[in-house]
């Protein structure tokens, strides 16, 4: 059953307190999810300055609290799977986000009455009731920029404007190739860097195959 097909199921068969109550709930998620996904995405900006630091920069002994690493390659050997980890993790964060933003938008329909599709109030992509009562995310700011029906200039533009946007989503597979193809080069040859180099591929893999399920599972539904 799609995600929609349960939500009407829910709506036809429960109260309106009930569905106001998860309508509350999954807004607070939604909140707290976007928090931990932007705490996140700081921690992985502060893996890659680490790691192109340790390329470029000679330090002889690096300390943590009470901890002394004299062979600083060790933090560049850990630094792919650290970096793929988090990368995976907030992934699987967005893909959550990406649920409950779902089921606020259409639980708020339902609970306003609103059938939207029957007004003329899409001059975004998403309407102004969405964006109302949606916590804000930079994902939903950004298809705000892109007009439903502004023509060719417009449709142009929104590519311009969506330029710098798509360079942030595609750099992780940048970042990561140099990564790993860092640890092949320059300690394939130890236990330490064999063993980062095929838990980050093992993280890769899960990567993928996580992102293909999701996108068979929610094929067709926005």
């Amino acid at each position: 059953m799609k995600r929609e097909s349960e939500l009407e199921f829910l709506e036809s068969n429960v109260d309106e307190s009930i569905l106001i109550e998860l309508y509350n709930k999954s807004y607070n998620n939604l909140e707290k999810l976007n928090e931990k996904v932007d705490r996140f995405t700081l921690y992985l900006t502060i893996v890659v300055i680490l790691f192109f630091a340790s390329m470029n920069v000679s330090i002889e002994s690096f300390e943590i609290g009470i901890i002394t690493i004299k062979d600083t390659s060790v933090i560049t050997k850990i630094l792919p799977f650290i970096f793929f980890e988090l990368l995976y993790m907030i992934i699987t964060m967005s893909m959550h986000k990406s649920e409950l933003y779902f089921g606020v938008k259409k639980l708020g329909r339902y609970i306003y009455k609103n059938n939207y599709e029957n007004f003329e109030i899409h001059t975004f992509q998403n309407n102004f009731i969405d964006r109302l009562s949606l916590p804000f995310s930079f994902s939903s700011f950004g298809n705000q920029m892109v007009l439903k029906n502004g023509g060719l200039f417009s449709s142009l533009l929104g590519i311009i404007v969506s330029i710098p946007a798509l360079i942030i989503a595609f750099s992780p597979i940048v970042i990561g190739f140099l990564m790993m193809k860092n640890i092949y080069l320059n300690h394939f040859n130890d236990l330490l860097g064999k063993v980062s180099f095929f838990i980050s591929l093992w993280v890769i893999l899960t990567i993928i195959y996580t992102l293909i399920i999701w996108t068979i599972k929610n094929n067709g539904e926005e």
